[in-house]
């Protein structure tokens, strides 16, 4: 079950004074900046075979990832402005469930990426968190264009993509995962999710 997001009408809960990146809040969810206190919530989380086999993270997933990706990645990258990360909580409690980051590297068009804990699947929370995300980067930060990919046997990611307004763009010959996929691209625009969030809205 997907829930209503009025277009620039999500709660902001506030803004990192350096980062920039708002906190944001939906019927279920709280989304806020990533940080170094979710370490050990993203390594339990991410640290299962139906994850780690659509990306390229090394598997047997070594004990320090999530530590190293956000102490030489991730928060680097916020700092400077290229890349807002959300940690995406339950409202009710604040449990962790996953994660949700938006690149912005010199040279190349923003893309986007997810996981979400195997526990909290399949209950609408990535499609609700992706809705929120995209109503602040391209109306708020306002993006015009935003690729996202997945691997070619990843249906859910498919689905989430197919959602909240991505068209298909096609396959590239590289590999995605550690099943030997090829990687399905897709682009988002400005005037496409606003003609799916409408349609997502209407359906609700």
């Amino acid at each position: 079950m997907f829930h209503k997001i009025p277009r620039l009408r999500y709660a902001s809960l506030g803004m990192t004074e350096k980062m920039k990146i708002p906190t944001l809040q939906t019927e279920r969810l709280i989304l806020r900046p990533i940080c170094m206190d979710d370490v050990s919530d993203i390594q339990k989380l991410f640290n299962h075979w139906d994850i780690v086999k659509f990306t390229r993270a090394p598997w047997p997933l070594p004990e320090n990832a999530a530590l190293m990706n956000m102490r030489d990645k991730t928060l680097p990258a916020m700092e400077e402005g290229k890349q807002f990360s959300w940690a995406i909580t339950l409202k009710e409690s604040g449990e962790f469930m996953g994660r949700v980051d938006y690149r912005l590297y010199d040279g190349q068009k923003p893309d986007r990426g997810f996981f979400m804990g195997i526990p909290f699947q399949g209950k609408g929370y990535m499609t609700e968190a992706v809705m929120v995300t995209q109503d602040f980067m391209f109306f708020e930060y306002g993006l015009e264009v935003l690729i996202v990919k997945n691997a070619l046997s990843n249906e859910a990611s498919r689905k989430i993509k197919q959602k909240t307004g991505a068209e298909y763009v096609g396959v590239e010959d590289d590999t995605c995962g550690h099943l030997g996929d090829k990687t399905e691209v897709w682009k988002v625009t400005r005037e496409g999710w606003e003609r799916a969030r409408s349609l997502l809205s209407g359906s609700l």
